[in-house]
């Protein structure tokens, strides 16, 4: 039997196609490098900027969407500009937000005794080498009161 044209390109495009398969790249499908590029879109649609703000519908389009500006995309499609959408939100946190009730470099700060630099009980004169912390400050700070309340 003979071959004819076409029956020698499809067997090249078969050929071809079988090298492609050691690269992974699936005919038909564009082309995309293994890492995928992480974009955030300039323009968020209507049905995504509740997850992106954390907030159900209603709340969003009572408190906020009334401060968007709507851009239109295509026929019937709505979005918002991420940057206007995220200076309304901060506005928003701003009036709704409230102070955390703990501070929290305060908190660790009374967890940790801090050393106080050259503080000694004893009575011997010059450099302590033990380090002294800020409870035994307070003791020496109470025992030259006493010693000053006895010398007066």
């Amino acid at each position: 039997m003979k071959k004819t044209f076409s029956d020698t390109c499809f067997a090249e495009i078969k050929d071809m196609l079988k090298s492609l398969e050691k690269y992974d790249i699936k005919v038909g499908e564009p082309y995309m490098h293994k890492q995928k590029l992480s974009l955030s879109p300039r323009i968020i649609r209507v049905r995504d900027v509740c997850e992106y703000s954390g907030m159900c519908d209603r709340v969003f389009n009572r408190e906020v969407r009334p401060y968007l500006t709507e851009i239109k995309i295509g026929i019937q499609g709505v979005g918002f500009d991420r940057f206007e959408l995220d200076r309304v939100l901060d506005d928003y946190i701003q009036r709704y937000g409230r102070a955390p009730t703990k501070n929290l470099e305060s908190e660790q700060c009374k967890k940790i005794e801090k050393p106080a630099v050259g503080l000694s009980l004893g009575t011997v004169s010059g450099i302590s080498t033990k380090p002294s912390t800020v409870s035994d400050f307070a003791k020496a700070v109470a025992l030259a009161k006493k010693q000053k309340q006895k010398g007066s």
